[in-house]
Formats: C-alpha cells, sequence, structure tokens
C-alpha cells in the first residue's frame, strides 16, 4: 500500500487517526492549525496576556502564536498568570526601545532584533533557551533557564544568570551582574566578559571566535581551541592553548591558576606597570609558544616539541623561574628571579639578569649578552660568549 503526504507547513503539528473498517486499516494524517503571527497594537493597555485586545489580527494572542512588536513597543508586561509562551518574538526598529517585563516568557524560536539601532530589553525571565538573531541589540536583564544562543550580527547582552552560552555569530556581553553558570563556547564572533561577570563554567574559543576578558572571573578557566582569548583585566582561573590554539594575549588580567600551551601562542605584554603577575600558577609548555613581552609570570617549565622553534621568550619583565626539560628558550632582556636550569634543549641569555643557572644531562646554557650570578655546569655543555657571570663552577 502506498501512502501520498503533500507538503505541510513546517511549524504544523502531525498527528495520526487510525480508523478500523473491518479487515482494513485506514490511516489519515492531520495538520494541527499552523501558530498565527500576532502584531502587537497596544489598542488596550501594554498588557501581554490571552485575554486582552492587543494584537492583529488576534485581537487577543494565544500561546505559542509568533509575537511581532513592529511599531509599537514601550514597556509591555506579562500579566498572564502562569506566563507567556511564544512561537518567535520579532521586534523591528518602529518598537525600538521595548521592555518586556512581568511573569516568565517562553520562546520556542529564535528572538530576532532588527536593525542595528534598534533594542529591546526582555527583563522578564525565560524560562528555556533564548536565540537570539538579527542585527539589533538585545539584552536579557532576566534570567535564562537554558542557552543563550546568539546566531546573528548584533550584539546580546546578559546582566543577569544564565545557563550557558553558545556564541557563533555576532557579539554577547556578560555585563555586571551577569553569570553563566555552565559553559561558555564562542565559535566565531565575540564573547565579552566586562567588570562583574562571572563565568562559572569553562569558557572554550575554536574556529574564529574571539573571548575578551575586561573584567570579572572566568573560575572555570579558559580553553582556547582555535580562535583568540584576551584576558585584559580581570581573573581566569586557568589558562589552556590547546593543540589547535590560536592566539592567547594576557595584559593587565590574571591567570591565578595553571597555564598550559599545547599549541598556539599565548603572549604576555602588560599595559599597566605594576608588580602583580599575570600568570600566577606554574605555565608548562608542551608545545607552541610562551612570549613575555613585557609583565611578570611564574614558574615556567619548557618541554616544548615544536620542532627547531624558540618555546619561551622572555624580552621585558620578569619569570620567577626556568626550567628547561626540552626546546630552546631565549632570555633576550627582562629576569629570571629564581633558578634557571637546563637538563635538556638550549637556553640562550641574550640580555636578561638571571640568578642562577645549571645545566644537566645533555642541556646547554650559552651566554651570549646579560649577565648571570652563579652559573654550574652539572652535565651538558656551558657557553659564556659575552655578557658577565658572577661565578662559574664545574661540577
Amino acid at each position: 500500500m502506498a501512502v501520498q503526504t503533500s507538503a505541510l507547513h513546517p511549524r504544523r503539528a502531525l498527528g495520526i487517526r487510525a480508523t478500523a473498517l473491518g479487515s482494513t486499516i485506514l490511516i489519515s494524517l492531520l495538520a494541527a492549525p499552523a501558530s498565527a503571527q500576532q502584531t502587537f497594537t497596544g489598542a488596550t493597555d501594554q498588557n501581554w496576556d490571552t485575554t486582552t485586545n492587543n494584537w492583529n489580527p488576534g485581537p487577543t494572542f494565544s500561546n505559542n502564536d509568533d509575537a511581532l512588536f513592529d511599531t509599537v513597543g514601550g514597556a509591555v508586561d506579562i500579566t498572564e498568570g502562569g506566563g507567556i509562551t511564544a512561537g518567535e518574538v520579532d521586534v523591528n526598529n518602529g518598537a525600538s526601545g521595548l521592555t518586556v517585563t512581568g511573569n516568565d516568557l517562553t520562546v520556542n524560536g529564535n528572538i530576532t532584533v532588527n536593525g542595528a539601532a534598534t533594542t529591546a530589553d526582555i527583563q522578564a525571565n525565560i524560562t528555556g533557551d533564548a536565540n537570539a538573531d538579527g542585527d539589533g541589540q538585545l539584552t536579557l536583564s532576566g534570567s535564562v533557564g537554558g542557552t543563550v544562543a546568539n546566531s546573528g550580527t548584533g550584539t546580546t547582552t546578559i546582566t543577569d544568570t544564565v545557563d550557558a552560552v553558545n556564541n557563533t555569530d555576532g557579539t554577547t556581553i556578560v555585563g555586571a551582574g551577569g553569570t553563566v553558570t555552565n559553559t561558555t563556547t564562542v565559535s566565531n564572533g565575540t564573547v565579552e566578559g566586562q567588570a562583574g561577570s562571572t563565568f562559572t563554567g569553562a569558557v572554550t574559543t575554536s574556529n574564529t571566535g574571539t573571548f575578551t576578558q575586561n573584567g570579572g572571573a572566568a573560575n572555570g578557566g579558559v580553553v582556547n581551541d582555535g580562535g583568540t582569548v584576551n584576558i585584559d583585566a580581570g581573573t581566569a582561573a586557568s589558562l589552556t592553548n590547546g593543540a589547535g590554539a590560536g592566539t592567547s594575549n594576557v595584559t593587565d588580567g590574571q591567570v591565578t591558576g595553571t597555564t598550559t600551551i599545547g599549541g598556539g601562542a599565548v603572549v604576555v605584554d602588560q599595559t599597566t606597570d605594576d608588580a602583580d603577575l599575570e600568570l600566577v600558577g606554574t605555565t608548562t609548555v608542551n608545545d607552541g609558544t610562551l612570549t613575555v613581552t613585557d609583565g611578570e609570570v611564574g614558574a615556567v617549565i619548557n618541554q616544548g616539541t615544536s620542532g627547531g622553534a624558540t618555546e619561551v621568550t622572555l624580552t621585558d619583565g620578569d619569570i620567577a623561574s626556568l626550567t628547561n626539560t626540552s626546546g630552546d628558550a631565549a632570555l633576550n632582556g627582562g629576569t629570571v628571579t629564581g633558578a634557571t636550569t637546563v637538563a635538556d634543549g638550549t637556553v640562550t641569555n641574550a640580555g636578561a639578569a638571571i640568578t642562577t643557572a645549571a645545566t644537566s644531562g645533555t642541556g646547554t646554557y650559552t651566554q651570549s649578552g646579560g649577565s648571570a650570578t652563579d652559573v654550574t655546569n652539572n652535565g651538558g655543555t656551558v657557553n659564556i660568549d659575552a655578557g658577565t657571570a658572577a661565578s662559574l663552577t664545574n661540577g
């Protein structure tokens, strides 16, 4: 038996009716009526419920209808006792400045703000996901029980608690009072953390995504698996550059825990001269590079395998200690305040001031400038080609 179906409206629910006629069962497919698009008129008042004549063609709104705010916006209050469920919510420039307050809002589709200068602020709590679209400016001042997914080219600003963030285009700003409880994913576009923001779960970039921290706390750590990370202020619990990472820049922010480099580049270049460490915990270079242009970092372990590249470069600023077990490190300026240990690979001091340098195994320490308080050869090779060493000990 062949069954033929016709194209149905994509948002119509599909039902099945089975009727027994003797030994024959007839099956018919029933399409439920599609939800309507309702345009807010405010003809009676500014309330959003299911009984007031405020909609065209309505004249009332039914749950699961699409809501269009076209030429009438202002302060709209959800007064429905159990909240409102909308299919799509669209805001056009004529309704710019729209605020939605009151009881809970559920949006099954997208929240689309059209026009770069168009603004909308949803202060009501959103029970599920909030899928932001369009090129306008959407503010989520209420909480979001699900994921804030930004796929538009505009800007979405979060100032309350949301479950997660998934940014595939445009910009998502987590402002003062904004908290992301679980993961933040940035595959394209930009996510920005401002002063007073909190990222409880991990923040992960990939592809061309950018995470910029201008304040607040990334308590779940930051992972660069592609794209760019900028820690310009605030704190991150940890920083991990994966094998496919781009560049992670740490200026006046602070990584309070460990930094692990498995690929890409981590660049420390402070813009404010202070005594605070930019990388507080131990930094381990497994692959990729660490460049300290200016700033202060804690202990550095270089066990890099980048194949001929210099894994660690110090131009200015301070490193608390350097342990080289593989790969190359170039000390072109600045200071290593603690021990420099070279068990394998090469450390070249071309202009830094270091305290002690000790070689072992097959490690090589070459001094082509700068100064060292004490140099000890316990194996490997020491070359004092220029600069000064206060003492030299061959063990």
